[in-house]
């Protein structure tokens, strides 16, 4: 039903700029860590900057942008960036797939079966298709939201280390 909703929403809804207002995320709820653990991720605003990527085992793009994610993760996380690719597919469908990606995805990755997390963002109307990225500050506020490579995540992270 989620899926239905969210295909409406790409073809109904119009685009959003990408660069987001002052908002803040709903909590990220966690079915089950697929690559990572709870350490790894604390809450929005706890001084980390994070990424949340919205994706799919079915989604080519979502697919294409993972090697992208994890060269994002490599450059800053020792200066407190944390990349997290969540998806509401089963731990089933996501642990052989991560699997299968190796090296080429070094980041945390979570399910969130019961939909909570991507059903709050629905709601609020802040998902505008798949990929899709949210960069938190430290302060847990959102500065940044869109497709991840076409809006040019990798610049908005840039920036914003640039300013801490």
């Amino acid at each position: 039903m989620l899926r239905l909703f969210f295909a409406l929403c790409v073809t109904l809804l119009p685009a959003l700029p990408s660069s987001a207002q002052d908002t803040s995320l709903p909590a990220l709820h966690v079915t089950d860590w697929i690559l990572g653990d709870p350490d790894d991720v604390g809450t929005w605003g706890d001084g980390r900057v994070y990424v949340l990527d919205l994706w799919g085992t079915w989604c080519s793009p979502c697919i294409e942008n993972i090697p992208n994610l994890t060269r994002l993760q490599d450059a800053y996380k020792d200066r407190g960036l944390v990349v997290v690719g969540y998806s509401w597919e089963a731990a089933e469908t996501l642990r052989p797939f991560v699997a299968q990606m190796g090296d080429r995805m070094r980041y945390v990755v979570v399910s969130d079966t019961a939909e909570v997390t991507i059903g709050a963002l629905a709601e609020r109307g802040e998902v505008q298709g798949f990929p899709y990225a949210f960069l938190v500050d430290a302060t847990g506020t959102v500065v940044w939201k869109g497709h991840p490579e076409d809006d040019d995540l990798g610049g908005a992270v840039a920036r914003l280390f640039t300013t801490r």
